[in-house]
């Protein structure tokens, strides 16, 4: 408790220094005088040392403190952000007197009014306090707003000063001028951090307030009517997409009461979302209720856009597989197989040889797969033995591949890593999540994916171990009875190669050096199973997948 009311009592020092270098840089540029200048320069040291002192207990609160509760926590994140937003606007104020010296004619200054973004951003920064410590949303918002008013205000002048530079007359001058706006715009711009940094902590996550207009929108056009006041986000899926995403949640007044609202938020490129939404559209029509369905889309602009979707419950199958419950996990496996034989593979069939690309897909990601693991092989000879590099390998399969085109097409999920997969325990149902690479494809495809995204699991413990090949061993064991039963004759070839794929591609995600080498010879062996056999001419009926490169 001392140390946050520390944090408290600094902020406001803080916040007071540099609201009166603001003030005073603001009487100066209308006076000249001297004396104001000093001040505003003479400030930034105990402003500095300030702002060391709160990032120190800020830190010490969130990491040293014993047991700091969830709202403290943000609140020290914000704090810090602030602390060193404020630093900026003081850097800022300094850098605008210091520019009056290159002013040659002053007079020409004083046609310009920077009063009103002055009063813009101290009657801001006076909210900072209040806002923070109240938990106040729209206190917040207007503190992110008011930099959309100093853009416009520094637009004006912007353009003033543009068309007095094309006539050529006190060049000097107007260029010092732009220099002043400019700074003034960037105060702006951190008022604008400090206003989101608030309604981060009061919100519980990182939200930026394109995002947070988005969310407001998405949600006014939906069915859920969660009050500001009651509305939690907190972080749902890891993703590398660049899209942001967030459960969305009611927090009801009375704590012991379950939330009356969930839902998924997700903001990013509008390309992005759009696919998202079409391809949630297209899991509507094919099994209702399997995929999330889509509540909301919301068009930001040309570049961004926002989707509200129904919140899934459950556990995805990664957590499930780590976790102590065998039951739960033979269980979950066998709901996941009655989806994909019963309803999901057999339900879009369609016969016709279909190609698959398992190469053409390694040979795009090779680059991306090298820059961050040098164990690809490389084109060597031993003695008068050649052997051949990963990317020869694949390109030799590549041609193989060609040749072999699944028999059938079903509807995939695309990217079946077992952490795109829920599993609702009490009503024993599978949902899927990520869903924007579903398309018809080679059922394959979902095979291999799940089988690696299961191997690569850096987990070496005896039990867990035994857990995750039981995992992989009823996958296996379930879509080589389905390929009988498809009368697939190509399934082990056509496994091998997307095998490979998947151990080749997944090591741009692994760090344990030991473990990636063990993946890429897995992949390495396996191509020269297919090239050999290839060489051989043999009946690729008779090909035999190696089952044992599934188990550590």
């Amino acid at each position: 408790m001392e140390l946050e009311l520390k944090i408290r009592d600094n902020l406001h020092f803080l916040i007071m220094e540099v609201l009166g270098q603001l003030s005073a840089t603001s009487r100066f540029l209308s006076s000249f005088d001297q004396r104001l200048c000093r001040k505003v320069l003479e400030r930034d040291g105990y402003i500095d040392n300030l702002c060391t002192t709160l990032e120190n207990d800020c830190y010490a609160l969130m990491f040293t403190h014993p047991e700091p509760s969830h709202q403290n926590v943000d609140r020290a994140r914000a704090t810090h952000t602030i602390s060193t937003n404020l630093k900026q606007i003081s850097d800022f104020s300094s850098n605008i007197v210091r520019q009056v010296e290159y002013l040659l004619d002053r007079v020409l200054w004083l046609s310009f009014d920077a009063s009103a973004l002055f009063h813009l951003i101290e009657a801001s920064l006076e909210q900072v306090a209040p806002s923070l410590e109240k938990g106040d949303i729209g206190q917040a918002l207007a503190i992110c707003h008011c930099e959309f008013e100093v853009d416009r205000l520094y637009i004006e002048n912007f353009n003033r000063i543009m068309e007095e530079l094309r006539r050529g007359k006190s060049t000097e001058s107007y260029v010092t001028i732009l220099f002043i706006f400019r700074y003034i715009e960037r105060i702006g711009d951190s008022l604008l951090n400090i206003g989101e940094a608030i309604l981060s902590s009061i919100l519980g996550e990182r939200i930026r307030i394109r995002e947070f207009d988005a969310l407001q929108q998405t949600l006014a056009n939906s069915k859920i009517d969660i009050p500001l006041d009651h509305l939690q986000l907190r972080s749902y899926w890891g993703t590398r997409s660049g899209c942001n995403i967030s459960k969305v949640a009611d927090v009801p007044s009375d704590a012991s009461s379950d939330a009356a609202h969930e839902a998924i938020f997700k903001t990013g490129s509008i390309r992005k979302i759009e696919k998202e939404k079409e391809k949630l559209d297209a899991w509507a029509d094919v099994i209702p209720g399997l995929a999330p369905r889509v509540l909301t889309f919301y068009r930001q602009d040309a570049e961004n856009g926002a989707l509200l979707t129904e919140f899934l419950p459950g556990n995805n199958l990664q957590e499930i597989v780590l976790g102590d419950d065998r039951e739960m996990v033979l269980s979950s496996q066998h709901a996941l197989h009655r989806l994909l034989g019963e309803q999901l593979w057999v339900g879009t069939k369609k016969a016709g040889a279909t190609e698959t690309s398992y190469m053409a897909q390694v040979m795009t990601r090779l680059e991306s797969v090298h820059q961050v693991h040098s164990y690809l092989r490389k084109q060597q000879t031993l003695g008068h033995l050649a052997v051949d590099s990963t990317a020869t390998l694949v390109e030799k399969c590549l041609h193989v591949e060609r040749l072999l085109p699944a028999p059938f097409s079903v509807f995939i999920h695309g990217d079946f890593n077992a952490n795109n997969i829920l599993y609702d325990a009490h009503r024993d149902r599978i949902f899927f999540i990520d869903v924007n690479r579903s398309g018809p494809a080679d059922y394959i495809q979902d095979v291999s994916v799940f089988l690696v995204s299961n191997f690569r699991l850096p987990v070496f413990g005896e039990s867990l171990r035994q857990q995750i090949n039981l995992t992989i061993a009823e996958m296996y064991g379930f879509a080589r009875n389905f390929a009988k039963e498809q009368n697939d004759t190509t399934f082990d070839v056509r496994l091998t190669l997307a095998l490979a794929r998947s151990l080749y591609t997944s090591t741009r995600f692994q760090l344990n050096t030991d473990f990636v080498k063990e993946m890429v010879l897995r992949a390495n062996f396996l191509l020269e199973k297919v090239i050999h056999f290839n060489e051989d001419k043999q009946n690729w009926q008779d090909f035999q997948f190696p089952e044992e490169v599934l188990y550590l």
